[in-house]
């Protein structure tokens, strides 16, 4: 790992939680997720964290600069509660991506929620991003690399979806022995087997 930046494994009373989910929005601004605002990805954050999912902050001084989140096998993800979590947040995003977009990223979700259900047990990364400022550094590669880990010391699968069009998560993707497992019509599931 390079000596500009470390990873931290946060907890959910972490004072990064805020940060991260900013970043969230800003690396990620055309999500669902995002697009409910960053109250809603803080709160969101903070109850998988309660639920002993991962999250890990890249850290290079007092800056976060990339984050990864992952559901971990076998651990509930409390569904109900991320659907329900600032319920208003929802016309947010509605208002915010539009009518069309918004059921159409709603419609690519519940797919490959329902296309992950096939996979065997395994550990999920929900969202990986970095600070446009700081990639090509190794960052994405350091929190995969961690995720990855982890998933084989448990001894499950990894999985993680991306945009179809998204050149440089895929390519990210499959230097690090992932392969396809479907798409949809937007997205396309990825997974690395257990080492």
């Amino acid at each position: 790992m390079s000596d500009t930046f470390r990873l931290q494994h946060l907890s959910p009373e972490s004072d990064l939680v805020p940060r991260l989910a900013a970043l969230h929005l800003q690396c990620l601004p055309h999500t669902l997720t995002s697009n409910r605002g960053v109250k809603t990805v803080e709160g969101l954050y903070r109850h998988l964290l309660s639920l002993n999912h991962d999250i890990y902050a890249a850290v290079q001084g007092v800056d976060v600069i990339g984050g990864v989140v992952v559901t971990k096998a076998g651990v509930p993800a409390g569904t109900s509660s991320l659907l329900l979590h600032r319920p208003l947040s929802w016309i947010l995003a509605l208002r915010r991506l539009g009518p069309m977009k918004f059921f159409q990223q709603l419609a690519d979700l519940v797919s490959l929620r329902i296309r992950t259900r096939h996979l065997p047990p395994h550990d999920y990364i929900i969202a990986l991003y970095v600070s446009e400022q700081s990639r090509r550094l190794g960052i994405a590669t350091e929190l995969l690399r961690q995720c990855a880990g982890a998933a084989a010391s448990s001894h499950v699968t990894l999985g993680v979806d991306t945009a179809i069009d998204n050149v440089t998560a895929l390519r990210l993707y499959r230097s690090n022995d992932f392969i396809e497992r479907s798409r949809t019509r937007t997205s396309i599931l990825l997974t690395r087997n257990a080492e």
